[in-house]
């Protein structure tokens, strides 16, 4: 049988480990509502530039498609965050999970038998048990909905692109056209002196006859 100093001993050291586990569970919680309301930022972020670029280029018809180049690569860079953000929160997710179980394992070590409710805490359990019981496209949108979300406003840029450009082509063909016209000789003027005024329509369309 343990003697009372050393069980006095081995509670404290449990009680200190429960504290450590603890402290780390309510980090990674904080950090992982932090990585969600900052991809909600970067979304909106992101919404509101490529919409107000895209319509305001249109609608001023920009010559040059630097400014969507440029606007595609604030997108890509905003996509590259999110994953990295999202990989950061599936780890955390994860090691959450590992410390839920050694919380609840020294829980009832701790007081056994007196523990005999349901594992506390299980916030990441249940999110796993919720995900094992949806369709895999739901899952994989949940997990990687930033690829379509991005992919979306990298269309839209582009499709903006292509239009500018057919629009840049038209407005050259159709400055070529006037130049063109412009830049036609006048006919020769026709002596009409003498000239019956009842001939003037035929030789002004046919030249006076020699």
């Amino acid at each position: 049988m343990p003697a009372p100093e050393q069980s006095d001993r081995s509670l404290d050291q449990y009680k200190l480990w429960l504290d450590q586990l603890s402290s780390e569970y309510s980090i990674l919680q904080d950090k992982i509502d932090k990585i969600g309301a900052f991809r909600f930022t970067i979304r909106g972020w992101s919404v509101t530039l490529v919409i107000a670029s895209v319509f305001g280029v249109i609608t001023a018809k920009v010559s040059t498609c630097y400014i969507l180049g440029g606007l595609l690569t604030v997108v890509v860079a905003f996509l590259t965050m999110e994953r990295a953000q999202t990989r950061h929160s599936h780890t955390f997710t994860h090691r959450v999970a590992v410390l839920e179980k050694r919380i609840w394992h020294m829980l009832r070590a701790c007081s056994a038998p007196q523990v005999d409710g349901p594992m506390v805490p299980k916030i990441a359990h249940d999110i796993e048990d919720d995900s094992k019981s949806r369709w895999p496209l739901e899952v994989w949108l949940d997990n990687n909905g930033y690829w379509l979300f991005y992919g979306l406003q990298i269309v839209l840029i582009v499709i903006a692109g292509i239009w500018l450009g057919e629009n840049r082509l038209a407005s050259d063909d159709r400055g070529a056209t006037t130049v063109n016209v412009i830049s036609a000789p006048e006919s020769p003027a026709i002596e009409t002196k003498g000239t019956p005024d009842k001939a003037l329509p035929f030789i002004r369309k046919h030249g006076k006859k020699q």
